[in-house]
C-alpha cells in the first residue's frame, strides 16, 4: 500500500496522524499516529505495525493490502495477506 492509500485508509477510519517521515535508509516512510502506534511502510509493500491498536489495524490494513506485500507482527513474524 502506498503511502497516500495508507494515510487515507487511517483517516477513513478514525486515526489521526501525527509524523509522517522517510525512514533513515530510505526504503519506506513512519507514521506515527497520535494514539502512539507507529506504522512503517516500505516501498517494498510491506507494513509493520506496532504499539497501541496494533492488532485492529494490522488487521485493517491486511485486508487493504491483499497480495501487495507482507503485513509483519511486531515478533517479526510475517503473516501473507489473505
Amino acid at each position: 500500500m502506498d503511502r497516500e492509500s495508507l494515510i487515507a485508509k487511517l483517516r477513513e477510519i478514525g486515526y489521526r496522524i501525527d509524523k509522517v517521515i522517510r525512514v533513515a535508509d530510505d526504503g519506506g516512510w513512519r507514521l506515527t499516529l497520535m494514539n502512539g502506534a507507529v506504522i512503517h511502510s516500505f516501498d517494498d509493500g510491506r507494513c509493520v505495525v506496532n504499539g497501541r491498536d496494533a492488532s485492529v489495524l494490522r488487521l485493517v490494513l491486511r485486508s487493504r493490502v491483499l497480495g501487495s506485500g507482507a503485513l509483519e507482527a511486531r515478533s517479526g513474524t510475517t503473516h501473507q495477506p489473505a
